[in-house]
């Protein structure tokens, strides 16, 4: 339900006709009405339970659910799920985290799968390598954090442990680990952000 309700607020600056008012009282220009669409699976929505939202610079929102990838284009969703016939379809269809970087690339972390990233152009997926398989023994591969750093590098957090960075939509090229915890970093080593991956 949360989920529904943040994706609806995050709807209503491009939403057209309206559908419930709030009112909220001004201090010099009177009564400010704002209206707001209520966007949920009635409406097209793929699931429920929303875990990420961004909007790129087009103005379509990007939701990731349980069940695919979902672009609202004002009008109606557009969902992208995993296909095991096509190699470029998502890795898997729940979806995690997502972040447009200042390229406004859109970036997908999946639950367990790893990390993809959108090419607008075909609409097709690219599956980025993170892990070296044979060095992981088993590590969950499910993306838990997303950030862009001054600099353009994408730092990828991991649920299983573990921290990559890439410098462009190559293969990883730097990765730290810090005992079960995910580290951003700033230039001068100072921590951003940090969470717990268990």
């Amino acid at each position: 339900m949360l989920g529904r309700l943040l994706f609806a607020l995050c709807c209503s600056t491009i939403i057209g006709p309206p559908s419930i008012p709030l009112q909220a009282q001004g201090r010099v220009t009177g009564t400010v009405q704002r209206w707001y669409d209520l966007i949920g699976i009635d409406q097209g929505l793929s699931q429920g339970m929303v875990s990420a939202i961004v909007q790129d610079t087009v103005g379509f929102l990007w939701a990731s659910t349980k069940d695919g990838l979902d672009r609202y284009d004002g009008y109606g969703f557009r969902v992208f799920r995993h296909d095991p016939d096509d190699p470029t379809s998502l890795a898997e269809s729940h979806t995690e985290e997502l972040l447009i970087d200042a390229q406004q690339r859109l970036w997908v972390g999946t639950y367990s799968r790893g990390l993809d990233l959108f090419d607008q152009a075909r609409e097709k997926f690219i599956h980025i390598k993170t892990f070296d398989a044979r060095k992981t023994g088993g590590r969950d591969n499910g993306v838990s954090r997303l950030e862009e750093d001054p600099f353009g590098n994408v730092w990828v957090g991991f649920k299983g442990g573990g921290l990559h960075v890439l410098s462009d939509t190559r293969s990883a090229s730097r990765s730290a680990e810090a005992g079960g915890h995910t580290v951003f970093l700033r230039p001068a080593n100072q921590v951003v952000r940090g969470c717990t991956s268990r």
